[in-house]
Parts: structure tokens; sequence; C-alpha cells
């Protein structure tokens, strides 16, 4: 069962940054090393909320346990995913991917705080019977 949820937190940490890449590669005129930063820096956040579901799917032995721990990047992984597609059919027209810079902070602020989060409700639910 958990290898389940794994290959899900998986497909979540590789959804985003390819998502994000190939939206600004069609919002806006890209060289590869913007491609590679646009990337790069929605990579990090998702994997900071990847290494945390990864930490509590491996001390969880319940359904529920395991629901809570991959919820946070399934969660910010298509939602932003969206958010970029959304943007891809309508751009910002004073700051065409100007939203490929600015979204990954807040996924990073998401990441971290829905990370802590799910800690301790993955404790609780270990813990009832």
């Amino acid at each position: 069962m958990t290898e389940k949820f794994k290959n899900w937190n998986f497909r979540a940490l590789i959804l985003l940054p390819v998502i994000a890449v190939i939206s600004s590669i069609m919002t806006i005129e890209m060289d590869f090393l913007a491609i590679l930063t646009v990337g790069i820096i929605n990579f990090i956040p998702i994997l900071i909320s990847y290494l945390f579901a990864r930490f509590l799917l491996n001390k969880a032995s319940k359904l529920q346990s395991h629901i809570v721990a991959v919820i946070s990047p399934l969660t910010i992984s298509f939602c932003s995913s969206l958010w970029y597609l959304m943007r891809v059919i309508n751009p910002v027209v004073s700051a065409p991917g100007i939203e490929h810079l600015a979204i990954p902070q807040m996924i990073l602020f998401g990441a971290i705080g829905f990370g802590l989060l799910s800690i301790p409700l993955v404790f609780i639910l270990e813990k009832q019977s």
C-alpha cells in the first residue's frame, strides 16, 4: 500500500516543474537557461513537500495516515499546475510570464506550512486505534 502512495508522491514531484516549464515555453519566448531556471525554482518547493510526505509515508501504517501524508504535495502540485495552465490561456498582459517567478515563492510557503501541519496529523492518526 505504501508503494502506491510513494508513486503518487513522486508524480506530484515531477508534474509541477514539467508543467511550469511547458507553460512558460508556451507563454513567453525563453532561452535554455531561462527554461532551466523556471524548472529549478519550481522543483525546489515541491521537493520540500515531497520530502515531508516521504518521511511521513515511512512512519505511517494506516490508510488515513498515508492519505494525509500525500495530500499536501498532490494538492500543491495539482493547483499550481492548474494555475500555470490557466495562465497559458489567459496570460497577464502587462507582464507575461511573471507568475513563473512569483508563484514558486508562494508554493514554498505552502509546502513548508502544510508539511509541518501534516506531521502532527499523521502521528495523531497513527496513535488512534
